[in-house]
């Protein structure tokens, strides 16, 4: 059986979902026709707007950890964890309506959805067969994809929907402060990585665990600069989503549900 690292694997996967979507904007451009960026009078800022923004997000965020949230006891539980993280993340939400910005500043263009919906399901089918392929072995694909399409996942979409949301926000209005988006992405991506470094400290992580911060930055830089080529999160989202179910899959389990097949 083929197998790598995780993070190998995570490579491949994103690799071949984001060489897809370049392959896409080429063949069909008339519904990727990218987005310039916005002109902003301020941007820097709105830029300051949004980093307030993202601090309510933590500050809802810690509510929600320590137990102010809606139960999700019962047969309502996925509903009721969707709404916590639409909770969660409203402040970004907030701050589109209150500055009157359009959904195009959060790479939500109003045209061609079901064509970015469309595609970005394909190819979070290929970055799962891909990574499933590398990881578990071929004989693992089905068994992967069957993990990951179920409805008590819902609100694990609905929180990386929201997070890609939130990352365009800042991505649009960083890019228009310093006037160079390709910048923005790599600060933006070097951001989400070393904010990942307090609780790797504080759980013990040596120098090794560490280390594979920098693997993110750059996966998180490629991937970044890819979305921000087609402007929109309408494709991105089912890639993220699929990628990030893949922690959950593991090869015991697999064997397991081939032999209860």
């Amino acid at each position: 059986m083929l197998d790598g690292s995780h993070y190998f694997a995570l490579f491949a996967g994103y690799a071949a979902a984001m060489a897809g979507a370049i392959a896409a904007r080429k063949f069909y451009p008339q519904a990727w026709p990218g987005y310039s960026g916005e002109s902003f009078r301020h941007p820097w800022r709105e830029f300051g707007y949004a980093l307030i923004a993202v601090v309510g997000v933590v500050l809802v965020g810690q509510l929600y950890q320590r137990g102010f949230r809606l139960p999700t006891v019962g047969p309502w539980s996925t509903l009721a964890e969707c709404a916590n993280q639409i909770l969660i993340f409203s402040p970004m939400i907030v701050l589109l309506i209150v500055r009157r910005h359009s959904p195009e500043t959060a790479w939500l263009p109003r045209r061609n959805i079901v064509v970015h919906v469309a595609t970005g399901i394909v190819l979070a089918c290929i970055a799962i067969i891909v990574f499933m392929a590398i990881r578990h072995g071929p004989s693992f694909v089905f068994a992967g994809l069957g993990r990951v399409v179920r409805p008590a996942n819902a609100d694990k979409l609905v929180q990386v929907f929201l997070e890609d949301f939130a990352i365009a926000i800042l991505m649009v209005r960083l890019g228009a402060a310093l006037r160079l988006r390709v910048l923005a992405a790599v600060v933006v991506a070097f951001l989400f990585s070393a904010g990942h470094i307090p609780a790797m400290v504080s759980e013990g992580a040596g120098i090794s665990e560490l280390a594979r911060l920098l693997v993110d930055f750059g996966l998180a830089s490629i991937v970044l600069l890819t979305v921000q080529r087609t402007a929109s999160i309408w494709w991105f989202v089912w890639v993220h989503f699929a990628m990030d179910m893949m922690q959950f899959v593991h090869a015991t389990d697999l064997g397991q549900n081939l032999l209860n097949q």
